[in-house]
């Protein structure tokens, strides 16, 4: 057999190949959980659409920035979950869901009124937050696969593009 190959069939092994897939599982395992959450929330086609945009353009954003796929799917994931759970507790307080321009004024005064509101709210973002930072950091700590970020941004702009369209 010629070096090359036998080279290349060395490093393509049955133990090699399933520990590089076994890498991907948890990036996964987080886009199937966004689009469960987005299953759950999205009632007609354009606003899965728009939902879709939004998880690329959040996605690719924490791309540009880490570089790591799973921790940016985490840090989507966790954005998404806090405005999807912003959005519910609004419509239990005062019947109205939270929009767009709501999630964009979300001020110090905003927290503390909702903190004064439910009190139970200081342990659920404590509760919530520990194992989040916990988890992104292992997430972080045990990412191989990097991505550019000139395709980064290319994906950001395209998503961006698709939502203003």
């Amino acid at each position: 057999m010629p070096p090359a190959i036998s080279i290349l069939a060395g490093r393509l092994n049955a133990q090699s190949v399933r520990r590089d897939t076994l890498r991907f599982v948890p990036t996964v395992i987080l886009h199937l959980a966004a689009l469960v959450v987005m299953a759950a929330t999205e009632t007609d086609r354009v606003a899965a659409l728009a939902f879709l945009l939004t998880w690329g353009a959040l996605n690719f954003f924490w791309l540009a920035l880490l570089r790591r796929p799973a921790p940016a799917a985490a840090l989507s994931l966790a954005t998404v979950a806090i405005v999807v759970l912003v959005s519910r507790l609004k419509h239990e307080i005062i019947s109205v869901t939270a929009n767009f321009l709501d999630v964009l004024i979300v001020d110090r005064d905003t927290i503390s009124f909702l903190l004064d509101i439910v009190p139970s709210l200081y342990r659920n973002v404590a509760v919530a937050v520990v194992p989040g930072v916990a988890a992104i950091g292992l997430l972080w700590r045990f990412e191989r696969l990097r991505l550019g970020r000139r395709p980064a941004f290319a994906g950001l702009f395209a998503c961006l593009g698709g939502i203003a369209a």
